[in-house]
């Protein structure tokens, strides 16, 4: 068995050609072509139908891949559980984060995993959602830490903690006199009031981070119509606009640590139970998790389950000499 044979045909149907596939595989086009020529010949099969651009896979490349796929996921398996076996305390574990609340736990997470998995070299990779969502797909990542209101089906997620979404609110809005009393955390906007948010300005995030889809939910569940005056790629950052006047805004309770202000906007739940949004632990369910893998997602458990606490006493952080 050359597992050449499904990494060469694989790629190829990743990249509807052979000169590109040649090139994310580093060899020749001329050699990968002859190659598929002749596993093709082997089979008795084409896999490609070379007269269309970009290429179209056949129904026997079809049902070749749906093995290579499996062969290649039981390689990558049995290495996993022969190097657990075998070590237990080497190897690289690639984390993804997608979210500045991944960035305020993982500081926390890293020395407790260390201490117990020295030989562990950890590295992280910062992209959005959708961007992790694929990497996990493509398992070129082993976990990834992120908030999305959906996952793929072949994703496994792990609940690390959940944190309120609020509706930040000008500090010179009307709505901040009738609606927000003085030295008030924060307010209540109730279903018949939210109507007020119509035709508004909003400074939102964008569609390809997790806060954008959240946030585009939640104006659709109340079938509000904003008027955007911005997009922005930082939370932290439309949050600051809405203290200058320019626009509602929505943040996660966790943004709302390090952010002191002396003209703050205002907070509001929408509604009693308000809005939420769930940080998970995601990674391909046909992975094998090493100990290590383990050990680094109940670490993110214990800190998630600290700041959850600290959330419901107004306490946005931790002290590490908790652990």
């Amino acid at each position: 068995m050359n597992l050449n044979d499904y990494y060469y045909v694989s790629a190829i149907e990743k990249n509807q050609s052979i000169s590109k596939a040649a090139k994310e595989l580093y060899i020749s086009q001329s050699y990968l072509s002859r190659y598929l020529s002749n596993l093709e010949e082997k089979y008795h099969a084409l896999f490609f139908d070379r007269s269309s651009y970009p290429l179209r896979i056949t129904s026997a490349g079809k049902c070749y891949l749906k093995y290579a796929h499996q062969i290649l996921n039981l390689e990558k398996t049995m290495e996993s559980e022969v190097e657990d076996i075998v070590t237990g305390n080497i190897g690289t574990l690639t984390v993804g984060i997608a979210t500045l609340t991944s960035s305020y736990i993982i500081p926390y997470v890293i020395p407790m995993f260390t201490s117990t998995f020295p030989g562990i070299e950890l590295r992280l990779i910062e992209e959005n959602s959708d961007v992790l969502t694929s990497l996990l797909t493509e398992r070129k990542i082993d976990l990834a830490i992120m908030n999305r209101p959906v996952y793929p089906k072949d994703i496994i997620c792990e609940f690390i903690l959940r944190e309120r979404i609020f509706l930040a609110v000008p500090p010179r809005h009307e709505m901040m006199r009738m609606y927000h009393p003085e030295n008030s955390p924060f307010c209540t906007l109730q279903k018949q009031e939210i109507h007020l948010l119509n035709d508004q300005p909003f400074v939102l995030a964008s569609p390809k981070q997790s806060m954008g889809l959240y946030e585009r939910q939640i104006l659709e569940y109340y079938d509000i119509t904003p008027r955007i005056v911005l997009i922005s790629e930082s939370i932290q950052t439309a949050y600051r606009l809405t203290a200058q006047n320019i626009g509602f805004s929505f943040i996660g309770e966790t943004h709302l640590m390090d952010v002191h202000m002396q003209n703050a906007p205002g907070l509001f739940q929408l509604e009693y139970q308000g809005w939420s949004r769930t940080l998970s632990v995601a990674y391909s369910q046909k992975d094998y998790l090493p100990k290590s893998t383990r050990c680094f997602i109940q670490c993110l458990k214990k800190i998630g389950q600290k700041f959850h606490e600290g959330y419901y006493k107004g306490i946005y952080g931790i002290d590490i000499d908790d652990f």
